[in-house]
């Protein structure tokens, strides 16, 4: 009877377990509606709160610096486009037909600093110095003019240049200059004429540096500068000079150069043009009358470049020719 008592106390207790298994826990009821987490930061450690955030943070960005070479710039070479190669004028200049003062008429008067290109070269001019066969920019004028420093300036080297494929024949050879009463000219004509001449004197400036160069070879040439344009090279500052010879009150001669070396009878680039000869004589000029023993005058007209002051300055001189 007991043991049955105790069976029916174990088989209680068993279905009181299984029903306390089986039975939902009490959830408590709320009327606010559950939030949506989306993401959860760390509780605080003073409220124990969980804080919550309905917006996601942004994902910071790692920028990883990459190397970069130096870009060199580049830079055009310091050598430029083939520089153009010419010649200047330094003064009033002639263009002649070949190289040398003996080949006369001159082409044209080449005015300063006017542009020239080059196309050969001459060693030996007629009858001397190295000359420079061009190209008048402006006019196309194609001719020769001394290679002279006082009396052209090149951006290079003339010597550099080819000889010219043909020169036009030479005229008749001069004679040596000298300044020696010995020198023998090309014809019968014997020694040149002989000149004495006196001091000469006119209205020249002060600023006017001024030489009379007597030779019996080229009979005379003028040497003068204005000193006012900041050098006293030979033909600077000045336009023009003319001779002017008069035979008792007769005029004889006359010539105007238009550049330095201005010589009586022309030339100058560097060498003056000797006495001109005809028929085996000496004469005043081509064309002009023959040379006789006797006193003459002599003016020169020197006109400068600036006319500010004046037109023209006037020498001077008296002088006395004989013959060998």
């Amino acid at each position: 009877m007991v043991k049955r008592l105790y069976g029916l106390i174990l088989v209680v207790l068993s279905l009181s377990l299984l029903a306390a298994c089986s039975s939902p826990k009490a959830v408590a009821s709320t009327d606010e509606p559950l939030p949506t987490v989306v993401s959860a930061a760390p509780a605080s450690t003073e409220t124990g709160v969980v804080a919550t955030s309905l917006t996601s943070e942004p994902t910071p960005t790692t920028t990883v610096a990459v190397p970069v070479e130096p870009v060199e710039e580049t830079q055009a070479p310091l050598t430029t486009a083939t520089e153009i190669l010419e010649c200047r004028p330094l003064q009033n200049l002639n263009l002649r037909p070949g190289p040398g003062v003996s080949f006369e008429p001159p082409i044209r008067l080449l005015p300063a600093n006017s542009v020239l290109s080059p196309v050969a070269f001459s060693a030996v001019g007629f009858p001397g110095g190295q000359w420079i066969e061009v190209v008048d920019v402006s006019t196309g004028s194609q001719g020769w003019v001394s290679a002279g420093a006082q009396f052209v300036a090149c951006n290079f080297d003339p010597t550099t240049l080819p000889p010219a494929a043909s020169i036009r024949p030479t005229p008749t050879p001069l004679p040596t200059p000298t300044t020696q009463s010995t020198a023998t000219p090309a014809l019968v004509a014997g020694l040149p004429p002989r000149s004495v001449n006196s001091g000469p004197g006119g209205d020249l400036p002060d600023y006017v540096d001024a030489e009379l160069i007597s030779d019996d070879y080229f009979l005379y040439r003028v040497r003068v500068a204005d000193t006012r344009t900041g050098s006293a090279e030979d033909g600077a500052g000045i336009k023009s000079v003319k001779f002017i010879i008069t035979l008792r009150g007769v005029e004889i001669y006359s010539r105007q150069e238009n550049n330095a070396g201005y010589c009586i009878f022309g030339g100058g680039e560097p060498t003056c043009n000797a006495w001109p000869q005809r028929d085996g004589y000496y004469v005043w000029g081509e064309g002009g009358p023959r040379v006789e023993a006797d006193d003459y005058s002599a003016r020169i007209v020197i006109v400068p470049q600036d006319t500010s002051e004046a037109e023209e300055w006037n020498w001077f001189f008296d002088f006395t020719i004989s013959l060998p």
